[in-house]
């Protein structure tokens, strides 16, 4: 099966537009692409996928039955990532905890430019830093601080 993790909700929107309209180009415009990036931006995709999921056919890009099993997923994705952006969002509510895995070097950015604004935007909220540390056993990390 395909490494669909790798796809952003952009490369789905554009995958989705690529089937219903079979050509680049306008899928391209959905994401404000020139037609030399949607080329790149699909071959990129193409390249997660181990078999083809378009053809192209007399100028026309065409759903292989490879890309017509994926499609129920790539559509619930799609309809999640449009349901979450309909939800209300209130920082200043919010007790969620953010997790940031970054190397040390970042860690003095996150502590002098994002935990003040967290502290006076959404108080309530908790942060959680991890570090990324080069280690012989890689299964030992991130680790937390």
């Amino acid at each position: 099966m395909a490494d669909i993790t790798k796809l952003s909700i952009d490369d789905l929107r554009f995958l989705s537009e690529v089937e219903k309209t079979g050509i680049l180009l306008r899928a391209g415009l959905l994401l404000n692409l020139s037609p030399s990036s949607s080329s790149r931006n699909f071959s990129r995709i193409r390249s997660y996928f181990p078999q083809e999921i378009f053809r192209l056919q007399e100028g026309k890009w065409y759903p292989t039955n490879y890309y017509l099993q994926l499609k129920p997923l790539i559509h619930q994705i799609l309809e999640a990532s449009e349901a979450m952006m309909d939800t209300q969002f209130d920082p200043s509510q919010t007790t969620r905890t953010f997790i940031l895995t970054s190397v040390m070097t970042e860690i003095s950015v996150v502590i002098s430019g994002v935990l003040p604004k967290m502290i006076e935007r959404a108080p309530k909220a908790r942060l959680e830093l991890r570090k990324l540390c080069k280690m012989l056993d890689s299964s030992q990390w991130p680790l937390e601080t």
